[in-house]
């Protein structure tokens, strides 16, 4: 009886010394984060994404060139017609828990008219009118833009589920100018046959460079708003005839919806 007992005892004993040793293993396994690769966040992502543009994306200003043989004077004047908005789509993919990329495609309407003022001949310095004859022409042109941003993104290295995270971004953008058209009318003195449509002096396609701050704030349906501030300089002009020129640089304010 009593080796019996004894018995009894010893195997107590040994499963109270093996029972807090499961314990802590099956803790310290339940307590261990699950890696990027095996969370079931969605990595593609893809939505529209709206743009407010503080800075014109044409210059203001005017301009005046002259030569002197033959002697002409030209002047010209810029109204510019821009819309401060744009739109576009835009597609998301995260490669890891802190480096993504995204990628949109930006559509913007472009207006403008431009007065010329062509003088011709010498003025006469003792008089106090310009007498040189004047022909005046006023061109209207219109273009579309479509940037096409890709940036790349790096987060803080905390978990990837968290309802909001702030990054930031660098990358190239390319700009296409497309479907531009203009008309020219000439108002001082009237021609009988003048030229009234055409295209003005372009570059297809220019290119920049993008810095990028935002945050992604993210609901339990899943959809994403990412409100987001760029600066892209860019390395060329669309526009570059006499005061129509665009700007290289430009600041922009974006809110982006995805799902």
């Amino acid at each position: 009886m009593t080796n019996l007992w004894m018995r009894l005892l010893a195997a107590a004993a040994l499963f109270a010394a093996i029972a807090p040793a499961q314990t802590t293993s099956s803790s310290a396994q339940d307590e261990e984060p699950a890696a990027f690769l095996d969370q079931k966040e969605r990595r593609f992502h893809f939505g529209v994404r709206a743009r407010f543009i503080p800075m014109n994306i044409l210059r203001k200003g005017e301009l005046t060139t002259s030569t002197e043989n033959p002697p002409i004077e030209w002047e010209t004047k810029l109204d510019r017609k821009v819309p401060i908005f744009g739109y576009g789509i835009t597609a998301e993919y995260q490669i890891t828990s802190s480096f993504g990329i995204a990628a949109d495609l930006l559509f913007h309407q472009v207006r403008y008219e431009m007065l010329n003022n062509i003088r011709t001949g010498v003025r006469n310095p003792n008089s106090t009118v310009d007498n040189r004859r004047v022909i005046q022409i006023r061109e209207k042109t219109r273009a579309q833009f479509f940037d096409l941003p890709v940036i790349v993104r790096w987060r803080p290295t905390d978990e990837y589920g968290d309802p909001a995270r702030w990054f930031l971004g660098l990358g190239p953008t390319v700009r296409q100018a497309r479907n531009v058209r203009s008309s020219w009318e000439q108002t001082q003195p009237i021609i009988d046959n003048p030229i009234t449509s055409g295209v003005a002096p372009h570059t297809r396609h220019i290119y920049g460079a993008t810095v990028a701050a935002g945050i992604t704030a993210k609901d339990d349906f899943g959809i994403r708003i990412t409100p987001e501030v760029r600066y892209t300089r860019w390395l060329g002009q669309n526009f570059s005839n006499f005061a129509a020129r665009t700007n290289r640089h430009q600041l922009q304010i974006l809110i982006g919806i995805t799902f």
